[in-house]
């Protein structure tokens, strides 16, 4: 019998110390989560600060400014470059659905 209750001693020390070491197991891996996902939260916000100043050169056009029109002919002709790479000054007359522009050059409307 004092076998039985020395071993019984053991397996509940050893039972004991094991669920202690899986408690503190279990606070590391918590805490290692805890911190990636802050890391994963600070990286993300600084990947779309950079986008954001890659893709927020938005030009802002008035209705009455005087701008320069890019001849597009020009960059699909090989030898088409005896022509101005652009026209104007043009005046923006009018404003459509944030692309869409009208300008006036040389008494004519360019659409």
């Amino acid at each position: 019998m004092e076998e039985d209750e020395v071993l019984e001693e053991d397996d509940t020390n050893t039972l004991k110390r094991f669920e202690k070491r899986l408690e503190q197991i279990l606070q590391i891996k918590n805490s290692v989560f805890t911190q990636v996902t802050h890391n994963i939260k600070k990286s993300q916000e600084k990947q779309k600060k950079a986008y954001d100043t890659r893709h927020s050169n938005k030009l802002v056009f008035k209705i009455g400014s005087l701008v320069l029109l890019r001849n597009c002919l020009r960059d699909d002709r090989k030898g088409g470059w005896s022509k101005a790479p652009f026209t104007g000054p043009c005046t923006i007359l009018k404003i459509q659905k944030k692309q869409q522009l009208y300008f006036k050059n040389n008494e004519r409307k360019i659409n």
